[in-house]
């Protein structure tokens, strides 16, 4: 037997399977509405980030001893470069890339000591 594409026709001798489209009908039925759309939720309203002062110096300040840090690291100055990353954590422990650069320099001067 062959089927068109698309179709819910059965094999003879076959009985449709119990919740099926082809149990209930062998032809799709149409809808007699149109879908409901979504009620529409309200926009939310963007509220500014409060940029504290206090923490905005912080960070200012622990990115300069960064700086410091990096400086230190590049002239390889490695105990030096680990006392500055440690502090610009210390200054600001939000910005994980301190604490990234305080652990990837200790374990170069550490390979080095060894």
């Amino acid at each position: 037997m062959e089927r068109p594409e698309g179709s819910n026709e059965m094999p003879p001798g076959m009985e449709p399977m119990p919740g099926s489209q082809a149990a209930s009908s062998s032809k799709p039925k149409a809808e007699s509405s149109k879908p409901t759309p979504a009620p529409k939720q309200p926009e939310p309203k963007e509220e500014p980030m409060e940029v504290d002062d206090e923490d905005a110096k912080a960070k200012k300040e622990a990115e300069a001893v960064k700086a410091q840090g990096n400086a230190a690291y590049k002239a390889r100055k490695f105990e030096e470069a680990i006392e500055h990353y440690n502090k610009a954590w210390e200054l600001y422990p939000k910005d994980v890339a301190f604490l990234t650069n305080l652990s990837g320099k200790s374990l170069v001067w550490k390979q080095g000591r060894s």
